[in-house]
């Protein structure tokens, strides 16, 4: 026994003389600061991240030069000579000085050297604007245009004049399963957890495979506290036009808190409820024009660290009940028919990172979703308030679908730094069954890929290329390349170029999906073919100083798109069909600024659309945007914000049968525009207010039905303007390690 212990004490001082153990702490505060990026150089490159306590090793190999960089303080760089501990004080900088991507990369840097355009928003931005949802966040970016549906409650997304299942929404990395109709409802994402929001636009199919055509939209949730535990509350009050009151208006509360348990454990728990009233233009009426919705949302997280590992297990869960009352028929016996919409997803994932060398690392990724919808109708008594189901054909149905994600790559920083590699493979199975699948049998899509790209980096010059190889079980998928260069003449210009291929297979839903109500009738169709396109993409951004102006150009080319046909005989029936040919044509032009008193961004940008049917071209519908967002801090504890977008006339095609050739609809233009500010009482205590669709815009003149999911001759932007006032409380303990330090 003597002899094992006296071997082990051996074995541990060797294995601990091997390294250094450097700590990173808050200048002023003197708190541990953790994720901050590292870079060691000795005889090669190899990086680290610093841990929840600021702790992170290099090896004992001297000399060696660190270089710190963290999102929320200025950068360091210092060369070690000896094995000494050594603790270095980081200084924070009011705004970040190079923000840190990971979306897409091979490792955590600066989106400036990101080979991708990767917009970037901040926890802090989503606070400032007061946002209660996904798409409140989303609806002033130049490139991305939101369209609302109250029939279902849904929010869906258009990216570069590509929508529907060609745009890839990952929460945490992990595929968000369960779409209505053809678009996940940004309306179902819990805000409350998101620490950031990064968008890629354009193709990244050869890293994320199929969805991923039209661009990734990644949300990182929250991980870490700085504290030893930390108590969150937020309430937010809200009007729905002029509507408020019990029943009336939005009215939103959240709770959450994080315990570092320990060096090795760290857990974390929330939950949220969001009341939505609903909004009619007539109060005599039973119906809505925004039907009334009710969401509970809860998360928990568990993180386990003991060393070079670091792995999480999370738990997402989304329970949401929207009611449709119908208008009363009858004068003697009047009834209504009610609809009620439930859904709920349950979401498990795993991830876990493990350092295989100091220059390598292996990621991995398993996540189950458990995901149902469920429709109920009932024929109310006016008089009695008595229910009943209804007997009708449709009127009861429950669609239920699991989606099972399994993904591992593996990075290496080659050579002296000058090239990187990765490699990985993932494996998506989707399975559906219920009312709005056709047929009885459960229905299963599998889809398997495999995955490298590589960086090489030529002095001023970076080039990524990337593969994908994939099958999937109901089509031929072809072999998926991409390449991306960035080329950096001088330190304030950046040039970058991509090209893309991307292969989608037809979804569950395009393909069985069978949904009828009173207004709809809409169709799969198991002779789609699956979406094969091309993307092109250039810019240059100019930065100095606090100042960066941006100019992008991109082109997409699908062939066989998927979309909505209405039939000639019946506009009520809708199925899905191919659109032999559709591309997208545009540019951004955007000028954005970031200092301590003003911070904000002013664009413009065009999108111009094209289809294709039986060899009918057709010319390229152009829309203009522009927007105005800007920050504005009068003293530390005081700011105001301006959230504007302009959305021009926006024509295009509509379909009205496959064997008829497209005509030309027209959406009016129109105007967004929020207005915020809040005030910090304390670090822990914030009040922001404001008034949101200052302009008062509800409906807008869409020219006729868009089939499918429409709203008739109007799009529903808006139910007018509304006033928010909104509370953020957080207490918290110091951690005792950073206690101590304080007091030495």
């Amino acid at each position: 026994m003597v002899k094992l212990l006296f071997v082990f004490l051996v074995c541990y001082s060797t294995f601990t003389s091997g390294q250094t153990l450097i700590t990173l702490v808050d200048g002023n505060t003197g708190f541990p600061v953790s994720d901050a990026f590292v870079k060691i150089k000795t005889d090669q490159w190899s990086y680290e991240l610093s841990d929840h306590a600021g702790n992170f090793h290099i090896p004992n190999e001297f000399p060696s030069i660190i270089w710190i960089s963290h999102i929320n303080y200025a950068p360091i760089i210092d060369t070690l000579l000896s094995p000494i501990k050594t603790t270095y004080s980081l200084t924070q900088i009011t705004k970040p000085l190079e923000e840190v991507v990971i979306t897409g990369q091979h490792e955590p840097q600066s989106a400036e050297n990101s080979v991708y355009k990767v917009l970037s928003i901040s926890k802090a931005e989503i606070q400032s604007r007061g946002a209660t949802s996904l798409d409140e966040v989303l609806n002033t970016k130049l490139s991305l245009r939101l369209q609302n549906d109250p029939s279902t409650g849904t929010t869906s997304l258009n990216m570069q004049g590509i929508s529907g299942e060609n745009i890839k929404i990952l929460i945490d990395g992990v595929p968000l399963a369960g779409r209505v109709g053809n678009q996940i409802d940004l309306g179902q994402v819990d805000i409350t957890q998101i620490e950031k929001i990064e968008i890629v636009e354009g193709p990244m199919a050869v890293s994320y495979g199929s969805n991923a055509m039209g661009g990734v939209i990644n949300i990182i949730t929250k991980k870490s506290i700085e504290n030893e535990w930390s108590i969150s509350l937020s309430l937010n009050e809200e009007t729905v036009g002029s509507s408020y009151g019990t029943g009336q208006g939005i009215h939103n509360q959240f709770l959450g808190g994080g315990w570092q348990i320990n060096d090795k454990w760290y857990t974390q728990a929330s939950f949220s409820h969001k009341y939505f009233g609903g909004y009619k233009d007539d109060i005599e009426k039973r119906s809505y024009l925004w039907d009334p919705k009710k969401q509970l949302l809860g998360s928990y997280l568990l993180k386990f660290n003991p060393g070079k590992l670091k792995a999480f297990y999370k738990f997402d869960i989304l329970d949401e009940l929207i009611e449709s009352p119908g208008d009363q028929t009858g004068l003697f016996n009047p009834i209504a028919i009610d609809e009620e919409y439930g859904t709920s997803r349950i979401i498990h994932q795993i991830q876990a990172s493990y350092p295989v060398s100091s220059k390598s690392r292996l990621n991995t990724l398993f996540a189950f979703t458990d995901y149902a919808r469920i429709k109920s109708q009932f024929i109310t008594q006016i008089n009695t308030g008595e229910q009943q189901l209804s007997l009708a054909d449709g009127a009861q149905d429950t669609t239920s679908i699991n989606a099972v994600n399994l993904r591992s790559n593996y990075t290496h920083l080659a050579g002296s730094g000058n090239w990187s590699y990765e490699i990985g493979y993932d494996f998506n199975l989707e399975s559906g069954q219920g009312g709005r699948i056709q047929g009885t049998e459960k229905k299963v899509l599998n889809d398997f890929g495999v995955f490298s790209t590589a960086e090489i980096h030529l002095s001023k010059l970076t080039i990524r290329p990337g593969v994908r190889i994939a099958y999937n079980s109901k089509y031929n998928a072809p072999i998926v390349p991409s390449l991306n260069i960035k080329w950096t003449p001088k330190e304030s210009i950046h040039l970058r170029a991509g090209y893309g291929r991307g292969f989608r297979a037809p979804s569950l839903k395009e393909l069985y999906f069978e949904f009828v109500d009173s207004s709809h009738r809409i169709y799969g169709n198991e002779n789609l073919k699956p979406e094969d396109g091309s993307h092109i993409d250039l810019g240059v951004t100019f930065s100095k100083n606090s100042g960066s102006f941006q100019l992008d150009f991109f082109f997409n080319d699908l062939q066989n798109q998927i979309n909505f046909g209405q039939s000639p005989a019946d506009p009520t029936v809708t199925s899905y069909i191919n659109i032999e040919k559709f591309r997208s044509l545009g540019g951004n032009a955007s000028f954005s600024v970031t200092g301590n008193k003003v911070s904000g961004e002013v664009g413009f940008g065009i999108i111009g659309r094209s289809s294709s049917v039986q060899d009918t071209s057709s010319e390229y519908l152009f829309s203009p945007e522009f927007i105005l967002n800007g920050n504005f801090h009068f003293t530390e504890k005081f700011q105001t914000g301006i959230y504007f977008k302009y959305t021009g006339k926006t024509p295009r095609y509509e379909l009205a049968d496959i064997n008829q050739s497209p005509s030309v609809i027209n959406s009016e233009a129109y105007s967004w525009m929020d207005l915020t500010g809040s005030y910090v009482f304390t670090r822990s205590m914030v009040l922001t207010g404001g008034i949101k669709n200052f302009l008062n815009v509800t409906d807008i003149n869409a020219g006729s039905s868009s089939g499918g999911h429409g709203t008739g001759a109007t799009n529903s932007i808006g139910y007018g303007r509304s006033y928010f006032l909104k509370f953020d409380f957080t207490i918290n303990n110091k951690n005792q390690n950073s206690k101590s330090k304080i007091n030495k």
